[in-house]
């Protein structure tokens, strides 16, 4: 499936040819690394922030969290949240998880993480679910010209591993663990009358 028109002539405008990278619906970074296999560091997350009265848009490695207080000592600013959902959808007509890095579309400021400067290259999204852009991180820099500074910090991920065994040369599905839960039930104590009738 081909780029939207307007990220499409915006590369075009920059002279940046990216990699279109096509795969199955997803809507986490998490879910991206997981179906295509790909290292947390080399692929992107843009957030929504809402900065007093105004939103930025904020870019940084999957595996990395947003410090809220780093973020609001750098802009300068009173008060600052992630945008809602409905935010995204009356103001910028897109969802969670397709939102494009680019502040000049979407005609905001943009701030990206200083640990994004050790990656040649990454995926960004392309504003779909389905599609995601490679580009070199330099020329990412260059055309979206964010402000560079360190506001997340870099958190444990892992992929999940599926395993499965085989059962009279057939594949079987792996079995899930049931955590057991104590018994309720009490024991019904036993008379002491009747105790010493029992031991005799």
């Amino acid at each position: 499936m081909p780029l939207s028109k307007k990220i499409e002539a915006f590369f075009k405008a920059k002279n940046v040819v990216p990699e279109i990278v096509s795969h199955k619906t997803v809507y986490t970074v998490f879910d991206l690394a997981q179906t295509l296999k790909e290292k947390f560091d080399s692929i992107t997350k843009t957030l929504l922030v809402k900065a007093d009265k105004q939103f930025i848009l904020v870019v940084m490695p999957a595996n990395y969290r947003l410090d809220m207080q780093k973020l609001k000592k750098v802009i300068r600013a009173k008060k600052v949240s992630l945008a809602t959902e409905r935010d995204m959808k009356t103001k910028f007509h897109t969802r969670p998880g397709a939102m494009m890095p680019f502040g000049v579309l979407h005609k905001i400021e943009l701030v990206a993480d200083s640990s994004l400067l050790k990656t040649k290259q990454a995926l960004f999204s392309a504003g779909s679910f389905t599609e995601s852009v490679r580009i070199k991180m330099k020329d990412y820099i260059r055309i979206a010209e964010p402000q560079i500074v360190r506001i997340a910090k870099k958190v444990p991920m892992k992929l999940t591993v599926v395993t499965t065994k085989k059962t009279n040369g057939k594949n079987a599905k792996p079995k899930k663990l049931v955590a057991k839960k104590k018994s309720t039930v009490r024991k019904k104590r036993t008379p002491v009358s009747r105790r010493k009738k029992i031991q005799r």
